[in-house]
């Protein structure tokens, strides 16, 4: 039986590191078998790439997140002030500041 060719499993092991990419590694090491070393290099270099990108995106996706409830946050605190300075203008005269 011929060695299935590569291109056939492409896509299937790009879905799987993207999707998962720790339990992409056994498929990865299986498919990697009958292929000559630069190609399992490349293939390696591809897939550790994929997954760093995917982890790096998770932490900037958390930080953007925070940073953005962080100004909304003080956007309401400003808000917030400004309501109780209309309501109250005693709390914008002079003599408090």
């Amino acid at each position: 039986m011929p060695a299935p060719s590569m291109d056939l499993f492409k896509p299937l092991i790009a879905l799987l590191a993207i999707v998962n990419p720790v339990g992409a590694v056994p498929f990865s090491l299986a498919f990697a078998q009958g292929l000559r070393r630069e190609e399992r290099l490349r293939s390696l270099r591809v897939s550790a790439f994929l997954a760093f990108s995917q982890v790096l995106g998770r932490a900037s996706i958390d930080v953007m997140t925070r940073l953005m409830g962080l100004i909304l946050a003080a956007m309401a605190v400003a808000l917030l002030a400004d309501g109780l300075v209309k309501l109250s203008p005693i709390l914008a005269s002079a003599t408090l500041r």
